[in-house]
């Protein structure tokens, strides 16, 4: 009885409370221009770059006089999008239902106090001009709800730095701004009855709104384009530097100028593994190139290999050369080439500032950009010394003592023989020892990798069996010349040779066509020796050691200047080590006859 009397009650009350407090067609009417408001938030995003000051904190004393405009000219349309609702008896008795406080909680949650209360001020002062019991209270609470939203944005830079933009706290923050504004006008007013009108009307308007708005921005920082479209014109920056120097100890300074006045950080430093080699912006008074890295959190980047973030809060930046120093945060990214650690680069944020997130990711990028670019630049000097170190390796003096004193030995046997081997030995020196061109055709370096086989051949009489295999349409397709021959001279020298009698040793050569631009050279040995280091009966894609391999790798990548093409081994020790060659396809025709350059 008393439970079923409970419900009863309770289903009265809240009947009284939603007729009371409820007005759905009020609620809806307010939404309806929330999201007109919000649609015009969204255009001035996407034709205007109000909301990329914010989110590039590249905010200068112009930026802060057309913000307090933006946000003004959302308070006076929430002002003029407002709904005149009667409460009580009398005609004179109105107040009005509005989003006015959407622009003041807005600049003050991503202005700071200032903005806030400015806009604040300004918007409260139009609803004041447009009259009403509730005039003086709103133009007070207008003001203050800039102010409140204002504390929190410094409570943010301080402990939340990377909750800038969550709209939970932006709908948070203006319910309760719009609830103290509630108590407020009941206090001065002490009508019920105004309050059943309003409350919840421009309680949820006005949260939905800030919290949409605040979500565009969040959106805002995570677009790729804003990242990629920075990224592009520094790396034309970049590039322009590097074509003329690609020490990044020399042109550091000139890198650390094009970042800073890209990403608008407060400043940018480049370090190598040890010292400062570039210094710009805030705090250059005391950081110096020559410097020594001192901050343990660099340090710690530069040994551990990895990329830290220093946000301000849980982990802040310590300057140990001036307690004045204003750098409080920064985003550390190693600068990595051709696996080798060559230094940082490091973006710096002062204390009272916000790191965007865009610059911490286009920090990534520019490191990764700045390698690359590097790398490319240092590709014709490298050539040469590769070309220099290869011509060197095909003048095998291991080879030729090998071959002649197998010569030697079938002299006595067959005198005819031996002619003709010292014949094809002869014209093979002179091949080798005075190479015409850098490439040579398919068809070339099979016919001088079958003269080089003739002469192994003898050596090893029937402990040294060969297949060749070739698509017969790449006889024409350019390579680097002798580079066949070497790398079988190799599987013979490092595999067949280590063989004892009677084992046969097997090298079976193949080169076929991938793909309308690409080819695969494949040099198999039957003997597996080329990873002594891994566990029997495993398989394993190796790096690629030893110095001839790894100069053979280098060099067709700076050939063709390019990371895609190159050689991969695989190898199951005592049972096959497979060498993949992987070639761009270029035909010999008369109009890319210039590949085939003299030395």
């Amino acid at each position: 009885m008393q439970i079923n009397q409970i419900i009863i009650t309770s289903k009265v009350y809240i009947e009284r409370f939603y007729q009371n407090w409820i007005n759905p067609e009020l609620i809806f009417s307010e939404i309806s221009y929330v999201c007109v408001l919000f649609a015009i938030v969204y255009l001035f995003n996407k034709y205007s770059p109000a909301f990329s000051f914010l989110v590039k904190n590249k905010l200068r004393r112009r930026d802060w006089l057309w913000l307090y405009g933006l946000f003004t000219l959302l308070s006076i349309l929430g002002n003029l999008l407002a709904i005149k609702v009667h409460v009580g008896h009398e005609v004179s008795a109105w107040a009005m239902i509005n989003i006015r406080s959407i622009g003041a909680v807005l600049a003050g949650l991503l202005g700071g106090p200032v903005l806030g209360v400015c806009v604040g001020f300004s918007a409260g002062f139009m609803r004041y001009l447009a009259g009403g019991i509730t005039a003086e209270i709103c133009f007070l609470t207008t003001t203050l709800a800039g102010l409140i939203a204002g504390l929190v944005y410094q409570l943010l830079l301080k402990f939340r730095p990377e909750e800038r933009f969550s709209w939970k706290i932006a709908f948070l923050t203006s319910l309760i701004v719009e609830s103290i504004s509630m108590i407020l006008v009941f206090i001065v007013t002490k009508d019920i009855l105004l309050l059943q009108a309003i409350t919840f009307p421009m309680l949820l308007a006005n949260s939905l709104g800030v919290m949409l708005c605040v979500g565009i921005l969040h959106d805002y920082e995570r677009l790729d384009t804003a990242l990629s479209g920075n990224a592009l014109s520094i790396a034309k920056r970049l590039a322009s530097v590097l074509k003329q120097n690609t020490s990044l100890t020399q042109t550091a300074t000139e890198l650390a100028l094009i970042v800073k006045s890209e990403t608008g950080a407060a400043a940018v430093a480049f370090t190598d593994r040890s010292k400062v080699i570039a210094f710009v912006g805030a705090g250059y008074e005391h950081h110096h190139v020559g410097d020594l890295v001192t901050n343990e959190l660099i340090k710690e980047a530069l040994d551990s290999h990895k990329t830290i973030f220093i946000d301000g809060h849980s982990k802040v930046f310590h300057c140990k050369k001036s307690t004045q120093c204003p750098l409080h945060s920064a985003h550390i990214t190693l600068i990595t080439i051709e696996g080798k650690i060559e230094g940082a680069l490091v973006l710096f944020e002062s204390k009272n500032r916000f790191f965007p997130r865009v610059n911490r990711d286009l920090a990534e990028n520019l490191a990764s950009l700045l390698a690359e670019q590097i790398l490319a630049a240092r590709y014709p000097e490298k050539l040469a010394t590769l070309q220099d170190k290869y011509l060197l390796a095909l003048v095998n003096p291991h080879f030729f003592g090998n071959a002649l004193s197998t010569i030697s030995a079938i002299t006595r046997k067959d005198t005819k023989k031996a002619r003709m081997l010292m014949g094809v030995l002869a014209e093979l020196m002179r091949e080798r020892v005075s190479p015409a061109n850098h490439f040579i055709t398919l068809k070339h370096e099979i016919e001088f990798l079958k003269k080089y086989l003739q002469i192994e051949q003898e050596r090893f009489e029937n402990r040294l069996y060969t297949t060749i295999n070739f698509d017969k349409n790449l006889e024409s397709a350019q390579i680097p010349q002798y580079i066949l021959q070497l790398i079988v001279e190799n599987a013979i020298k490092h595999g067949v040779s280590q063989l004892l009698p009677p084992a046969i040793g097997e090298v079976n050569i193949r080169v076929r066509q991938i793909s309308d631009q690409l080819m695969s050279v494949e040099i198999k040995d039957n003997v597996g020796a080329y990873n002594d280091n891994e566990p029997k009966n495993t398989l394993a894609s190796t790096g690629i050691k030893g110095a001839g391999m790894k100069m053979v790798d280098e060099l067709i990548k700076s050939q063709y200047n390019s990371e895609s093409y190159g050689i991969n081994i695989d190898c199951k020790e005592n049972e096959f080590t497979l060498v993949t060659m992987l070639l761009p396809i270029v035909l010999e025709t008369k109009e890319n006859s210039h590949l085939r350059s003299k030395k």
